[in-house]
């Protein structure tokens, strides 16, 4: 079986994949214009995989790290404390949150369909929760969902697409010690 729950010593390469992703995306910013909600969905698509395949713990070091990658490409144009700060905290509650309901929730990530709808319901839940923190619910509720609903849409789209490519790693790495270790599908 190909997609399945791995054990956390064959997240390394997905973790590695995913710091690669953040430095290119934020880093880069390769998406302008029309395409620029796909920068932040890329990064909630590969926090949502590697958790629901490895489980809370990889997820919250990955959404650490993403959060840290977020403030220091932000910081090469604000030096205010506060932004970073909030920056930093907004992220990290995020993506946090995000890893642990993909991590918890999503047992049984063979069926692949639990992945995109928990990565949709979670990033709802998320930042209608941050929303109700930070300002108005109403304003979250009748203007900031709809407009965000297509980078939540295709985070949910794009988990199942690296569902498949960290468990192909994962699926590497996997393996009794003395085996070849190649690519087994």
């Amino acid at each position: 079986m190909l997609v399945k729950r791995y054990s956390k010593s064959t997240s390394l390469m997905g973790i590695l994949i995913h710091i690669l992703l953040v430095c290119c995306v934020k880093g880069l910013t390769l998406f302008r214009g029309y395409l620029s909600f796909l920068e932040e969905s890329l990064v909630e698509a590969s926090i949502a995989s590697l958790s629901a395949l490895h489980g809370f713990g990889v997820g919250g070091l990955v959404a650490i790290a993403t959060a840290t990658g977020n403030t220091f490409f932000q910081s090469r144009t604000t030096y205010d404390i506060n932004a970073l700060l909030l920056t930093f905290l907004l992220s990290l509650a995020r993506y946090v949150a995000l890893a642990g309901f993909l991590g918890i929730i999503v047992d049984t990530p063979e069926k692949v369909g639990r992945v995109a709808l928990w990565t949709y319901l979670a990033l709802v839940i998320v930042n209608l929760f941050l929303a109700s923190i930070m300002g108005n619910p109403d304003y979250f509720i009748n203007f900031y969902l709809p407009r965000a609903s297509v980078e939540f849409l295709a985070a949910a789209l794009l988990s199942l697409n690296f569902v498949f490519v960290y468990s192909l790693f994962a699926r590497a790495l996997e393996g009794k010690p003395g085996e070849n270790r190649s690519l087994r599908v």
